[in-house]
């Protein structure tokens, strides 16, 4: 539960505008209340969703001989976690209804569809084809 809580807590933050805690997580009592009504848990949705969504690597910039490479890095699971949710709020930026958009889309990428699958496979295959410049990593 320690650790649902604490992606709640992250999720609402990323998603807070202004410093208006209070109504995201208004905002958030909806939106799981209209998971919880289709007959599914909505912290099983939201961690599976974000599991699905995390990436394992990242693009950095490293500048070797005067030019600049776009080099794939491991990245730690809490920076994992934030671009999983950055990424969810990305693809429901502009919609019209927030609550429902937002529920529709984390119950789609539990079931490995939606925008946000599709946007994090073409991030995968960009940093499949900048592997080539994977020596000029440093750890």
């Amino acid at each position: 539960m320690l650790l649902n809580s604490l992606l709640i807590n992250k999720f609402i933050s990323i998603f807070m505008k202004k410093g208006k805690k209070a109504k995201i997580e208004k905002h958030f009592l909806k939106i799981q209340l209209k998971i919880s009504n289709k007959n599914i848990s909505s912290l099983q949705i939201l961690t599976l969703a974000i599991l699905n969504l995390k990436p394992l690597l990242e693009l950095r910039k490293v500048k070797k001989k005067r030019k600049n490479f776009t080099v794939p890095f491991p990245i730690n699971t809490f920076r994992q976690i934030s671009f999983a949710i950055k990424l969810i709020k990305k693809s429901i930026k502009n919609k019209r209804f927030f609550q429902d958009t937002l529920a529709n889309e984390l119950i789609d990428c539990c079931n490995n569809k939606g925008f946000c699958l599709k946007n994090m496979k073409e991030f995968h295959e960009l940093i499949l084809r900048n592997r080539i410049y994977k020596h000029y990593r440093w750890f």
